[in-house]
């Protein structure tokens, strides 16, 4: 798990499967322990990686850097990584900065 002020990440697994729960808002206030974080904690998942974005609120430039380093890692150690249930923002913002062309982005909030 990861928690500061601004954001709380807890992560489950299951027999292939790790999940990344996202809640609050990953900015720059948070991005750069979470960053430290995942580097440590994502050669110790599984070959598949979700991350749930149902309850984060918002994602700062810094927040999306912090995505784009997470698929830098996921490529390097050969793990799937799937962004599910971003709010309609949060996609439109993927979108802009073509963070949907590098993972795959299912479940869209209405």
């Amino acid at each position: 798990m990861f928690q500061n002020d601004n954001v709380t990440v807890i992560i489950q697994r299951d027999e292939d499967t790790s999940f990344f729960k996202i809640m609050g808002e990953l900015d720059a206030f948070s991005a750069y322990d979470f960053n430290k974080f995942v580097k440590k904690v994502i050669p110790t998942l599984t070959d598949i990686i979700v991350i749930d974005l149902s309850e984060c609120k918002y994602i700062s430039s810094s927040g999306i850097s912090s995505l784009f380093y997470i698929c830098r890692l996921c490529n390097e150690s050969d793990t799937s990584l799937t962004i599910s249930y971003p709010s309609k923002a949060i996609f439109r913002l993927f979108k802009t900065v073509n963070l949907h062309k590098l993972v795959d982005i299912e479940n869209v909030m209405s």
